[in-house]
């Protein structure tokens, strides 16, 4: 019996070492899913730079540290990784004609948060 008891707490600890070690996308059953706001520019000029940001939270509006950002804005992407604070930008040197766009933000995730289907839109427009 004693023996049992230790294998299965070896077997319990190792599970959990195992588990804890895995990419988020793969324990997302422990994580809570991720809010996220764009807070970025919404129009610039054609052949300057714009500035994309998003702030990410849970449900009980903590920020999520760590978590990647991407971004794109018709043809162009940049990604960043979130602060403390749950905030990540990058910036766009526009090379795109101009009109109206949408611009994309995907979360992939932190330790906390699951990617799931967090993400959001926005819409821009660049001039000329």
């Amino acid at each position: 019996m004693y023996l049992m008891t230790i294998v299965s707490r070896c077997a319990l600890t190792c599970l959990a070492a195992v588990f804890a070690g895995l990419p988020p996308a793969l324990h997302a059953q422990n994580q809570t899913p991720a809010n996220v706001k764009y807070t970025g520019d919404t129009t610039a000029k054609n052949h300057a730079s714009a500035k994309l940001s998003a702030v990410v939270t849970n449900n009980s509006d903590k920020p999520a540290e760590g978590g990647k950002l991407t971004f794109k804005l018709g043809s162009q992407t940049c990604s960043a990784v979130t602060d403390k604070a749950g905030k990540g930008g990058c910036t766009l040197i526009l090379n795109q004609p101009a009109g109206k766009y949408t611009v994309d933000v995907d979360f992939g995730g932190s330790r906390s948060l699951y990617a799931g289907a967090s993400g959001t839109t926005a819409a821009f427009v660049i001039t000329k």
